[in-house]
This record gives C-alpha cells, sequence and structure tokens, in this order.
C-alpha cells in the first residue's frame, strides 16, 4: 500500500516541473522574437534614416534613383549610420540589406563620386588636400570595414568593385595623358609603376587600409594595381600599334614595353591577342591597304610590322594572323615584285630590304621550305638540352609565316607571299638588264657584288643567266677597246685620203648572249647623222673580223648617247639620251624648225612617239612646240637666245 500511495504523489511533481520548463522557453523565445524585432526594427530605422535624403518615396521607384550626395553629406551619413546601430552584426545585416535593396544605384553612385574625390586630390598633390582627403578617408574605410562593405581586394564586397572602377578610371586618364604618342622612351616602369607606388599605393596605405596594413594586403593590393595598369597601358597600344609600326624601330621601346605587359596576363592573353588583331588588321586595311598607298610605302610598314610582331611573339604564330590581309594586298598588286628586287639592289632608295640582304647567318631560300611543312623529318639540327616538341596545331610554312624558322627571315617571308622563286629571279634579271644596257662605263663592281649576294639566297643556278649577262658587260668593254683601235685607224687613213678630220670614232656596244637575256623589242630607227649610222655599221664589220663568224643584230632604239649642244656659241649644254632622241636634235642642224610628222617621216617613227622623245627637249628649253592649225601635228622650233 505504502508504494501505491507515493507513486501519484511523483507524477504530479514531474507535471509541474514539465509545463514550467516549457513555460520558460515559451518566455525566452518570446523575448528573443521581440529582441529580434527591435533589432530589426531598429535596423530598419538605421536604413531609412540613411537613405532619407535620397527621395525614396516608393520602392519600387528607388531603382531609377539618380541623386549623388557628396563626400561630405556620405561622410557624415556613414557616421551617423555607425553611431545608430553601435556595431551590432545583427543590426547591421538589417540595414544593410535595406539600404541596398531599396538604394543600391544611389549608394553606389555615392561612393564612386566619393572615391574619385579621394583619388583625384591625391592626384593633384596638394599636400593639405591630399592629408585632408585622406584622412577622411581613412575614417571612411574603417566605417565601411565594420559595416562590412569593404574587405580585401580580392573579395567581392558590396564596395570592392566600385572603388576598383574607380581607380581604373584614374589610372587610364594617366596612362592616356602621359603615354599616348610617346614611344621611343620607356614610360611603363620609369612612370607608370613610379606613379603608382608614389600615388596609388600611398593612398591605398594611408586611406584605404589605415590600421591594418600588412605584408598580405599590400601584395594582393600591388598585385591587382600592377594588372590595372598593364591592362591600360595595353589597351593604349594596342590602338596606337599602328604608328608604332611605321614609326620602327625608333618605337623599339614601345613594343618592347606592349611586350612585357601582356605577359603579366596568363589567362586574359587569348583577349589582347585577338584585340590586337582585330585592331591592327582595322588600322591596315583603312589607313595601308588601299590605292592611294604606293607599294614601296606598304612593303616598309610590312618589313616593319614583320620585325615588331618579332618582338612581340617570338613564336611567329602572331604574325602570321596579323599578315595575311597584307600578303593577299601585295600578291594582287603588280608592282610588288619589282619594287622588291629594287629595294634589294638599289642602295638609295633600299633601305632595310638593301640591309637584309647582305645580313650575315641567313639560310638560302631553297632551305627555307617555303610553301611546305617545316616540321620535316629529315631535320638533322643538333638536339639541344632543353628541347621541346612543337605545337601540333600550328601548320608552320613560309606562306603563312607562322612558323618560328623564318619569322626573322624577312627576304624569305616576302618571297613566300608569292611562293615562288623563279618569279623574282626574272624580275630581277629585267631590272639588271636596264641597268647594265643604261652602263656606259661598264662599270659592274655593285653589280657583281650584289649578285654575289643574290647567289647565297637564291642560289648559283637560279642566278645563271645574270652571271652571264655580267660577263657580256666585261666582254663587250674589252672588245669595245680592240675595235676602237682598229676602227678608229682605219678612220684616219680614210680622212687623209678624203682630207676630212672633223669627225672620230664615237660608237660603244653593249653585245649580249641574246639567250641569256631578257627578251628585247627590236625597233628600226634611222639613225641621223648619217656619217654615225656609217660608224654603227663600220663597227660591225670589225667586229665580224673579231669574232668570226659571229654577227651582230642591233637594237638601235636602246642605249644611250652623250651629246653636247651649241645652241649658241657661247652656252654649250652636255646631255646624255636616247638614240631617238639624239636623232631628232640632229636634224635641227639642217633647218631650225620641224613639224612631228616630218620628224616622224625622217625616222620612221609614229607622231606620238616622236612628240613623246621632243618633249625632252622642249623640258631643256632647247625647241618649243607649236600648235598648227587644223591639224593634229605640232611645229618645233629651236629656241634662239
Amino acid at each position: 500500500m505504502a508504494a501505491s500511495l507515493i507513486h501519484p504523489k511523483m507524477n504530479t511533481n514531474d507535471e509541474d516541473d514539465e509545463y514550467n520548463n516549457l513555460l520558460l522557453s515559451w518566455k525566452e523565445a518570446r523575448r528573443s522574437m521581440e529582441t529580434r524585432q527591435k533589432l530589426q526594427e531598429r535596423g530598419i530605422l538605421a536604413a531609412q534614416a540613411f537613405l532619407q535624403p535620397a527621395a525614396t518615396a516608393d520602392d519600387d521607384d528607388d531603382d531609377d534613383e539618380t541623386t549623388v550626395w557628396s563626400a561630405e553629406v556620405l561622410e557624415d551619413k556613414i557616421d551617423q549610420l555607425i553611431h545608430s546601430l553601435k556595431g551590432d552584426p545583427k543590426e547591421i545585416n538589417v540595414a544593410t540589406t535595406k539600404i541596398f535593396v531599396h538604394g543600391r544605384r544611389m549608394v553606389l553612385d555615392s561612393f564612386r563620386h566619393y572615391f574619385n574625390f579621394l583619388l583625384e586630390g591625391r592626384q593633384a598633390r596638394d599636400d593639405n588636400i591630399d592629408d585632408e582627403a585622406e584622412g577622411r578617408g581613412q575614417k571612411m574605410f574603417e566605417n565601411l570595414r565594420i559595416l562590412g562593405w569593404f574587405s580585401r581586394p580580392t573579395d567581392s564586397s558590396r564596395l570592392q568593385r566600385v572603388l576598383m572602377q574607380s581607380l581604373h578610371s584614374v589610372i587610364e586618364k594617366f596612362v592616356e595623358e602621359r603615354c599616348a604618342g610617346e614611344f621611343e622612351e620607356p614610360l611603363f616602369e620609369d612612370v607608370c609603376m613610379e606613379w603608382k607606388e608614389s600615388v596609388l599605393m600611398s593612398f591605398i596605405r594611408r586611406a584605404v587600409l589605415g590600421n591594418e596594413v600588412n605584408d598580405d594586403s599590400i601584395a594582393e593590393w600591388n598585385h591587382q594595381l600592377n594588372l590595372a595598369i598593364s591592362e591600360s597601358f595595353c589597351n593604349l597600344r594596342i590602338g596606337e600599334l599602328f604608328d608604332i609600326i611605321t614609326e620602327f624601330p625608333e618605337s623599339e621601346i614601345a613594343v618592347s614595353e606592349l611586350r612585357d605587359s601582356l605577359a603579366r596576363f596568363h589567362t586574359g592573353m587569348p583577349y589582347f591577342t585577338k584585340k590586337l588583331q582585330n585592331e591592327l588588321n582595322k588600322s591596315l586595311r583603312n589607313r595601308l591597304l588601299h590605292p592611294g598607298a604606293n607599294t614601296n610605302q606598304i612593303l616598309d610598314v610590312y618589313i616593319s610590322l614583320i620585325k615588331t610582331m618579332g618582338i612581340l611573339d617570338d613564336t611567329g604564330v602572331l604574325l602570321g594572323q596579323v599578315s595575311k590581309p597584307v600578303q593577299s594586298y601585295l600578291r594582287n598588286r603588280s608592282d610588288t615584285v619589282r619594287c622588291i628586287c629594287t629595294s634589294l639592289t638599289d642602295e638609295e632608295s633600299g633601305g632595310d630590304l638593301y640591309e637584309e640582304l647582305r645580313r650575315q647567318g641567313v639560310k638560302p631560300l631553297e632551305q627555307a621550305n617555303y610553301g611546305s611543312d617545316n616540321d620535316s623529318d629529315d631535320e638533322i639540327d643538333d638536339p639541344q638540352e632543353h628541347w621541346q616538341p612543337k605545337s601540333t596545331h600550328i601548320r608552320t610554312t613560309l606562306s603563312s609565316v607562322e612558323g618560328s624558322k623564318n619569322k626573322n627571315d624577312i627576304l624569305a617571308i616576302l618571297v613566300g607571299i608569292f611562293g615562288s622563286i623563279e618569279l623574282f629571279v626574272e624580275e630581277y634579271r629585267s631590272l639588271l638588264s636596264d641597268k647594265l644596257l643604261a652602263n656606259v662605263s661598264f662599270d659592274t663592281d655593285k653589280d657583281v657584288h650584289t649578285l654575289e649576294l643574290l647567289k647565297l639566297r637564291f642560289g648559283e643556278d637560279a642566278m645563271h643567266h645574270c652571271e652571264i649577262m655580267m660577263k657580256d658587260l666585261d666582254d663587250s668593254r674589252r672588245i669595245n677597246v680592240n675595235i676602237s683601235s682598229t676602227a678608229t685607224t682605219a678612220l684616219q687613213k680614210s680622212q687623209m685620203i678624203s682630207g676630212c678630220d672633223n669627225d672620230e670614232f664615237v660608237i660603244d656596244a653593249t653585245i649580249i648572249s641574246h639567250v641569256f637575256w631578257p627578251s628585247l623589242e627590236r625597233e628600226s630607227l634611222k639613225i641621223y647623222p648619217t656619217h654615225i649610222q656609217d660608224q654603227i655599221v663600220q663597227y660591225g664589220q670589225e667586229f665580224a673580223k673579231l669574232k668570226n663568224p659571229r654577227r651582230l643584230v642591233w637594237y638601235q632604239q636602246l642605249g644611250s648617247v652623250e651629246l653636247e649642244l651649241f645652241v649658241d656659241s657661247d652656252r654649250p649644254q652636255s646631255f646624255t639620251c636616247s638614240p631617238l632622241q639624239a636623232t631628232l636634235i640632229s636634224h635641227f642642224e639642217d633647218r631650225e624648225c620641224w613639224t612631228s610628222s616630218d620628224l616622224a617621216n625622217e625616222t620612221g617613227e609614229v607622231d606620238d612617239v616622236i612628240i613623246t622623245a621632243m618633249n625632252f627637249w622642249i623640258k631643256h628649253g632647247i625647241v618649243r612646240a607649236d600648235s598648227i592649225s587644223d591639224e593634229s601635228a605640232l611645229r618645233y622650233c629651236l629656241e634662239i637666245y
């Protein structure tokens, strides 16, 4: 009975304890809810007070708010917000959510304005403004860290992106003002990075970091600013790249700095490479590849482009990408090969190509594998200690200049535009023919030296015809000496018999092996005066005796004539002209005036050819031309002074 009497009493006590515990839990939950509600209300009130000047009449319209607070107003409002929230994390979280939900645009724009104000004041280098602004800025950043609105540069805090945008804006403005158009002095390290240390990092240490300065934070900010300056510098130089190329080699420093700046971007390199390609191709099309630019100008820019891209990218891939429009345009120009050959061999107009032919250590073009894969298994280069396999995604051909072998061989790249050595050899033969036929002194030392250099690049077999042409000129000099001696002796005997000694033997001939020379057009020309024609006949007879059974076939319209004119006895004038021009002016010994039709009948040429040839004498003031009424012919008369 005792046990059964005690048991009900224990159940009553347990129920009372359970009831009391539930009552206490309910009261604690109610107090916690009331506390959270009060915290939320204080946070909301603080946020509303913060946003009060923004005139946020309706939450739905807050996103369209465009009001921007001044620096002073923003600093006061942040101070009041910190004071209202008293550092309570829950209140801060509620207020922050409310502020950035209902006033995001206004707050971000106000802070963007504030950060610009601080940076511009620091860049102005006014010590009073700097100290005052940075002191206020330091307090501002401390408050922002308390609010959790700002943290490390690599974190995505609410205002981190706004500050970085302001820094980028200041950096872009400085780089543009200080570096644009300046290509001949180092600017990235000597100017931009020094400015970063003296202005930006000073601002970061004194204002942004304040009491939280440490090696890690400094390193993070330094890395971010280095990337920002490099990005601005790359964008500027990429936009100026065409001007940099045209001013190369004076702009080589700018090219090297662009290369070093690009190297700082590993993940972003494809973006900048694509941008460089697009910007440069656009500039080339608009400023170079048009009918207004002559071929020599295009070649000069292309050679500078090759050298510039060689500095920016030693693999040759970038050159292959940007050079395709230039190659295509040059391939369709009729005078490209002639301009290249002229520049290679002409010291006065050659420039880079003239020096390129004389560069040491280059391989013959036949070893450049133009138009074929350079990754041949037949290569026998010595293996290197740090050998690496070649990239398999790039086909390295000379015609696309994407291979590393030919990236510095300008001549190989230019020949690769056409993919044929023969075109250049034939063009050089034509140029050499014109040059040798106009060489009245028969001095070929420079031409022989140039030919030897061309043989090293194009091969001896390809230049064999040119070698024969040069030999023909040397043989002509010796033959002229022999024939002049015998013909002069014969002429003196003839003059002794006739009693006339006014003439001397004046004919020199360039005797060519026509099989090895370019095809020459033969025209009939009646040489005047007649004693010159007689000497030409006599020269042929003496040659037949000397080189029997060989005979000469004359190209009388080719060659040159050196003559001296006496328009009046006091003013002798010397000229070098063509045989036709000399023949025409010689007719004026017989009479002072001729019509173009009469001169055409005398020489066997058509009127248009006569008019063109007589322009030489009109230009030098020897004759004048008058039109004949009702006739297309012109009347030429000697200018008598």
